[in-house]
């Protein structure tokens, strides 16, 4: 018996029929954000804006960011990623402390915890990637972000 399938399944731009008949498309977005110098501060970089088209919005469903150059959490210099909306944080990833902090392997992209209550967004708004360092900060080489959205169904 057929169980159906599950949106994560899908591919990007793969059309999803939903319970009232119009269609929902997931889309991928993927930005080339370069190096981050270990002493990098206050950078806010923008991600995406979301299309007036889209008139419903959208659910941000994954992101995901990687590097070229692995990176081990330390204790003393680190990097704080925050993905926001411009007010609310979306999500976030430290490479400090040591104990707690992600450690980015070549090659493997580091999915963030989204945060539930800022996933959906109306049309109109900056999705932006901001950075704070703790001591000296710590080099990002190469980072790249990846954003895995549905559009809203506007019906």
């Amino acid at each position: 018996m057929s169980q159906g399938i599950k949106r994560d399944d899908l591919d990007q731009g793969s059309v999803i029929p939903s319970k009232l008949g119009s269609e929902l498309m997931r889309r991928t977005i993927s930005v080339n954000v370069g190096d981050i110098a270990a002493d990098s501060d206050a950078i806010k970089h923008c991600l995406y804006k979301i299309p007036a088209q889209m008139t419903a919005g959208i659910t941000i469903k994954r992101i995901l960011l990687s590097v070229d150059t692995a990176i081990t959490a330390a204790d003393t210099n680190y990097q704080t990623v925050n993905i926001t909306d411009g007010t609310n944080t979306i999500a976030t990833v430290d490479t400090g402390p040591a104990s707690g902090g992600q450690d980015f392997v070549v090659g493997t992209p580091v999915a963030l915890t989204l945060d539930a209550d800022y996933v959906a967004q109306d049309a109109g708004n900056v999705i932006t990637m901001e950075f704070s360092k703790t001591s000296s900060g710590m080099t990002m080489s190469a980072l790249t972000a990846q954003i895995d959205f549905e559009i809203n169904d506007p019906s």
